[in-house]
């Protein structure tokens, strides 16, 4: 717009004398009001995107008409009526601005087309008209330049077009990879050690919970995030690796998202030095693997699980065996004197014995057999009391690391059904107690309640002294429990109304198991439904 107010004051100068003053005044205020206008419109509009380019085109191809005007109409009013200076003056200014203008408007080829356009062929035109050879060739000449500019602004029309076409793959490439790097929790970085200013992709940002789009941050914003107990081990060892030279390093670390959730990230880094063996630049590859972890912490503990359970089928076992023994001892003698007593009976009845006496072996055989079922009996309840036979050995346990380590062990499985388990307890309480029973008395309360809670219920687990008492909670949102429940809660082999909500299975045994384990501490155990739903065990063993 300079340009072509400036040129139009020379051009002004120029053909001052020449041309009526009104007719030159009114053309001058013509031609620098259009361009004042379209100045405030490119200030006003700086920084906007326009909501439809094609309009916006349209606009564009309809301003260049009314800038170009002035010059075509200059031309076509006064060409061969001023001096030939004069007329050399304005064809050289018409023809510049036609070709200036095509290169400024050539980001919008059907603009700049309009605008040389509108100053050349009207020009050419004029020229052919006044049929002298000097203005002929003057035309032809303008005419020329038009064809020129137009193959000029077809070859730029290509090259837009092109480089969109190419845009528009790279930016859908770049979707999918970014569609991709979600879906997989796949992310990508790389920063310069100077700045430390980290370029991430979208699929990085998503795993790390960076709003929608970030696609820079600084790395002490990232560092942030990290876990307290990961952040040094992962200074250290990208520090060993830059002082060794190391081509790359690896390492899994867990990050901490807003909100307080907790990922576990795979992170694989490749370092490049420069000439002088600086560390200059990191790129890298990060890995969200936090459901392979909670999958190999669930492993872990059903490992543990079925280790404990082996554990007590070989005792089982063992008490089979036992018992067997007891069986085969205890029944020996009484079926002996059956077997004994039925032999004497047939000889009596071929010797056509008394009465009395066949009575009286009859009463022997029957005694035997009372004798025989009271042993039977006697080994029916033995074995249901002690089928589960639990020995304990008192020792000072911290029930709070305890009740830690049961939390901390049960979150996967709770984390799959997205459900939450807290802890409050104070710094420490200490109890004489089986740690073993103990804590597979409150493993069994914690396993009902991440069984029976609705999906993304909370679980909360406590401990406090009361007088001489440790008394554990474990308070669930399930269901709770009935009247019918209540009534037959730690009865072993008792399957309770609630329905596992993960489709779990249950033995029936865990509860009786608890109140075996707490009676032989000399505690209690008791449940109570604490609202329309959900249920609290509280264990009372004593401290001492």
């Amino acid at each position: 717009m300079a340009g072509h107010l400036v040129n139009t004051m020379v051009l002004a100068i120029a053909l001052a004398g020449s041309v009526p003053l009104a007719e030159l005044i009114i053309w001058c205020i013509y031609s620098c009001s259009i361009a004042l206008f379209l100045l405030y419109r490119h200030v006003k509009n700086r920084g906007r995107t326009p909501r439809s380019f094609q309009r916006a085109a349209e606009k564009a191809m309809i301003y260049s008409f009314f800038l170009a005007l002035p010059w075509s109409s200059l031309v076509v009013l006064h060409l061969g009526a001023l001096s030939h200076d004069q007329e050399l003056i304005m064809v050289a200014l018409a023809v510049g601005m036609a070709a200036t203008g095509t290169i400024l408007l050539s980001a919008v080829p059907p603009a700049a087309l309009v605008y040389m356009s509108a100053i050349l062929i009207p020009s050419a035109l004029k020229c052919l008209v006044l049929d002298q050879k000097g203005y002929l060739l003057l035309g032809i000449l303008a005419l020329s330049c038009w064809g020129f500019l137009a193959a000029l602004i077809a070859k730029v029309t290509r090259d837009i077009r092109e480089r969109e076409r190419a845009e528009q793959a790279i930016a859908e490439h770049n979707m999918q990879r970014a569609l991709a790097e979600k879906a997989a929790l796949v992310g990508s970085f790389a920063y310069d050690t100077d700045t430390e200013r980290m370029e991430i992709s979208p699929g990085y940002a998503a795993i790390h919970g960076f709003p929608e789009g970030t696609a820079e941050i600084m790395r002490n914003e990232w560092m942030v995030h990290l876990h307290p107990e990961d952040a040094e081990p992962l200074r250290v060892l990208r520090s060993q690796a830059f002082s060794e030279h190391r081509r790359e390093y690896n390492i899994d670390y867990r990050i901490v998202r807003s909100g307080g959730e907790v990922r576990w990230i795979d992170s694989r880094s490749f370092i490049g030095y420069d000439d002088d063996g600086h560390a200059r630049r990191v790129i890298g590859v990060n890995i969200d693997i936090t459901e392979r972890k909670l999958a190999e912490e669930h492993r872990k503990l059903l490992n543990a699980r079925l280790s404990a359970q082996w554990t007590r089928l070989q005792h089982a076992n063992a008490f089979k065996s036992e018992m067997l023994g007891t069986v085969a001892h205890n029944l020996k003698n009484p079926l002996g004197v059956i077997l004994g007593r039925t032999e004497m009976l047939a000889e009596m009845v071929g010797a056509a014995a008394s009465g009395d006496a066949i009575k009286a072996q009859i009463g022997h055989i029957r005694s035997a057999a009372h004798r025989v079922t009271e042993i039977i009996d006697t080994l029916i309840s033995d074995a249901m009391a002690d089928a589960h036979d639990i020995t304990i050995r008192r020792e000072p346990v911290d029930l709070v690391a305890l009740l830690r380590d049961l939390v901390d062990a049960n979150q996967p499985l709770a984390a799959r059904k997205d459900q939450t388990i807290t802890l409050t307890a104070p710094a420490a309480i200490d109890s004489l107690c089986d740690s073993d029973r103990i804590r597979e008395a409150i493993d069994n309360l914690l396993s009902n309640a991440i069984k029976y809670s609705q999906i993304g219920g909370r679980i909360e687990v406590g401990v406090d002294r009361r007088g001489e008492s440790a008394v554990i909670r474990v308070s669930d949102e399930g269901p709770g429990l009935s009247p019918e429940d209540t009534a037959r809660l730690f009865g072993r082999f008792q399957r309770l109304s609630a329905k596992p909500t993960g489709g779990e299975t249950s033995t029936g045994l865990g509860l009786s198991i608890v109140k075996r384990i707490v009676d032989l501490h000399g505690g209690t155990v008791t449940a109570e439904t604490t609202g329309p739903s959900g249920t609290t065990f509280m264990i009372a063993i004593p401290s001492t």
